[in-house]
């Protein structure tokens, strides 16, 4: 039987750090940009997340421009767009779209909302 491998991710500055602690307790592998990387322009994270094989995680909607219409190269991106909603209700609908769709999100762009996901293959 092959082992699944668990998705590493980058989490860019537009992030709640409470987000990045629960990824971390989860026991997922994580590298925030705010501890690491400050003030790193859009493009050059990305550039991190897919040298370092990391599915980014933001909040920034600019990523959807920088993968598709720029043709950056991606490992994947998560972009949470529930602008409105808490940190709390923001986790637990990540909780829910990594328990289900773990492998799907490698090399795709993910779009969570408060009604829906969406993964496109980037």
């Amino acid at each position: 039987m092959v082992k699944v491998q668990s998705p590493k991710f980058l989490i860019d500055e537009s992030v709640e750090y409470r987000i990045v602690k629960f990824l971390r307790e989860s026991r997922f592998d994580i590298l925030a940009i705010t501890e690491k990387f400050p003030s790193t322009p859009d493009v050059d994270v990305l550039s991190i997340a897919y040298k370092e094989k990391r599915v980014l995680i933001t909040n920034d909607k600019d990523f959807g421009e920088l993968v598709f219409k720029d043709k950056k190269g991606s490992h994947g991106v998560i972009l949470i767009r529930m602008p409105f909603n808490t940190t709390e209700e923001k986790i637990i609908k990540l909780d829910q779209v990594l328990k289900a769709k773990a492998t799907r999100i490698i090399k795709a762009f993910t779009v969570i909302t408060e009604s829906k996901v969406r993964i496109r293959k980037s």
